[in-house]
């Protein structure tokens, strides 16, 4: 808090669009022709270094760098020379921010690296308890370390990787969860889902769209959000409200972010729309879950996983 004190008038020092973390900051530049974007970054840097040295504030020269993102995916961009001071900073093709890496083509390829490297590791911890620890403990591992790495920043990453990559990242939850209740490797896992109430990864996405538009709808989001998809409102006292769907913009397009979040939306269930606030919404879509995954029944004829779990109770194995 003491510290913000310091640098709470940045956001004045220059034309830069500043985001900040404590002592973390990104600073944002725009323009349509490189060569006047690269002058412009540097006269800017020039007075955000005046800014700091008047404020008797130390800039981390080492651990600064900046990141140039093509108007075209893969378009290649010549040399550039950015300084602060009298430094030159080195250009960088993805940059680590509050936790998620952030690439120049939007892939976030590194971040999907990481989840899935955090995930396994956390899979190969799992392994070596399975005999030794009981249902409580094997959950907590798999909260803190699992569910925590997959849904943190999920809606700034998840939207951009491939169906291959969301296959595998799908694959691993399973094969945790499993592990979790001390079942086969090829046990079916929605009744695993639905005892433990985990949310399964096909579903992550729809939550995270519900609990976002519903803290945008009670005003627990940056306004700067309602000026790009629009206001919405949703009245809990009318029956027509179950009916109410947000209009997606024109300018999104199937595939765009927002689209993505704002169909998530309206293919909901209308008693989590109408929920009031995002606590509440939770509960219930995990409920709702627990539903879902109890009415879902193997179709193979004379399953072989089905015949081998017939008389594994899962139920009793979480009080162990």
């Amino acid at each position: 808090g003491a510290f913000n004190t310091y640098v709470n008038d940045i956001q004045d020092a220059s034309n830069f669009t500043i985001i900040q973390f404590a002592d973390d900051g990104q600073f944002l530049l725009s323009n349509k022709n490189l060569d006047s974007l690269i002058i412009n970054a540097n006269n800017e840097l020039k007075k955000i270094l005046d800014y700091f040295e008047s404020n008797k504030l130390l800039v981390s020269k080492a651990k600064s760098n900046y990141m140039l993102i093509p108007p075209k995916p893969r378009q290649k961009l010549p040399e550039t020379i950015v300084k602060l001071g009298d430094e030159i900073i080195p250009r960088v093709s993805e940059t680590k921010f509050l936790g998620v890496i952030l690439d120049d083509s939007f892939k976030f390829k590194s971040q999907f690296d990481k989840v899935k490297k955090k995930i396994k590791s956390t899979i190969g911890a799992l392994c070596m308890v399975k005999r030794t620890f009981g249902f409580r403990a094997k959950m907590l591992i798999y909260n803190g370390l699992t569910q925590a790495y997959l849904t943190y920043g999920f809606l700034a990453w998840a939207d951009c990787l491939t169906k291959t990559q969301l296959k595998e990242l799908e694959v691993l939850q399973k094969k945790a969860i499993r592990l979790v209740f001390g079942a086969r490797f090829n046990t079916h896992t929605s009744e695993l889902f639905r005892l433990s109430g985990v949310i399964p990864f096909n579903e992550m996405y729809r939550k995270e769209s519900l609990i976002f538009l519903k803290k945008l709808q009670i005003g627990k989001r940056p306004k700067i959000f309602k000026d790009i998809i629009g206001n919405f409102e949703t009245n809990t006292n009318l029956r027509s409200s179950h009916q109410q769907k947000i209009r997606i913009p024109t300018q999104f397009k199937k595939g765009n972010v927002f689209y993505n979040i704002l169909k998530s939306w309206n293919d909901s269930e209308p008693e989590l729309k109408n929920c009031e606030n995002e606590l509440k919404l939770k509960a219930l879509f995990k409920e709702l879950q627990k539903e879902k995954q109890k009415t879902k029944k193997c179709t193979t004829k004379r399953c072989y996983m089905c015949l081998k779990d017939k008389h594994r109770d899962f139920s009793s194995y979480m009080n162990s």
